[in-house]
């Protein structure tokens, strides 16, 4: 392992805020802990209406982190961007407004990072473990990719988010959410940053352009964040239906020359149908699938289905 223990690699720490009141100070304590003592702190408000923006005023002003309001409600997509293009790091960190990580989450994904061959290898993407606790008192542990096979490379996460195509050899973890994920500023440099026309998803879609651009994916299978699930008006089904949606469209070339475009402008409504409880047009949907693509669509849903079922039943019995 490369010796960094002279933290000569400066890393933004993103922090995003909308209403969350509740969480917040536990979110930007856990990056002011950081063992990492090379970081930036840049915390961008999305119009914040519950006193959250008044808080983060008096904490900015004790801990002299950067603090940036958004005039009106923007969404993730353009927040981020706004944080990137603020970044003097070589490296930046995504902390979500209701998640705590752990204080040497920084040092480890950053050795992950170098040990993928950065800085002569310049787009690395790291994805850590997580937990996610929901209020029933359950915890689903998510083990990062690469935990148990090798992590995805080129377009094989791209292919695994988009239809979920799967290679017996890797090991996809739960994907590339940004809550768990540090990469190199190149990254975002070569993509473009996030889409702002998204509204959810934005992290799912730029993890398939990285993907579809040949950068390297690694993970740190340690739990260095924990999330807490919470429900708002931005986490809705019919908002994540609408994102992704988009982002299928955006791969519509991509799709049809791998045969998969109608498995993956499907598939998505059959998640929205059974997240609002319309089972009459789960079925149709579902029938229209197995049609198409009879064997895919029994693989899909028997190795994940049963899984969404028992977890919900976990979420609400707590155990």
């Amino acid at each position: 392992m490369q010796n960094i223990s002279d933290e000569k690699f400066l890393v933004t720490i993103g922090i995003l805020n909308y209403n969350a009141k509740e969480t917040i100070y536990n979110a930007i304590n856990s990056a002011i802990e950081q063992t990492w003592g090379n970081k930036e702190i840049i915390v961008i408000d999305d119009c914040s209406n519950d006193g959250s923006y008044e808080l983060l005023l008096t904490m900015s002003k004790e801990f002299g982190f950067k603090l940036i309001r958004n005039n009106k409600n923007y969404g993730p997509a353009y927040s981020r961007n706004r944080i990137i293009s603020l970044a003097n790091g070589e490296i930046i960190c995504f902390m979500d407004d209701d998640d705590i990580s752990h204080y040497n989450r920084i040092e480890l994904q950053v050795k992950s990072i170098v040990n993928c061959g950065y800085p002569k290898n310049k787009t690395i993407v790291s994805i850590c473990s997580m937990k996610r606790s929901y209020k029933s008192g359950y915890c689903k542990e998510m083990r990062c990719l690469g935990t148990n096979k090798r992590s995805p490379k080129g377009i094989e996460l791209a292919d695994y988010l988009l239809f979920y195509e799967r290679n017996k050899e890797v090991d996809y973890g739960f994907g590339a959410p940004t809550c768990a994920m540090m990469s190199t500023t190149e990254c975002f440099n070569v993509v473009g940053g996030f889409d702002e026309s998204l509204r959810r998803v934005e992290d799912m879609d730029i993890a398939i352009r990285f993907s579809l651009n040949n950068f390297t994916f690694t993970g740190v299978d340690s739990f260095l964040v924990c999330q807490n699930s919470t429900i708002g008006s931005d986490k809705t089904p019919k908002m994540n239906l609408d994102s992704e949606v988009v982002v299928i469209k955006k791969n519509k070339s991509y799709l049809k020359s791998k045969g998969m475009y109608l498995y993956s402008r499907i598939w998505p409504k059959l998640r929205y149908c059974h997240f609002v409880g319309n089972y009459y047009l789960f079925f149709l949907n579902f029938i229209l699938l197995a049609c198409l693509y009879p064997k895919r669509t029994l693989e899909h849903i028997v190795s994940t289905g049963f899984k969404r079922l028992i977890h919900e039943k976990r979420i609400k019995s707590g155990l």
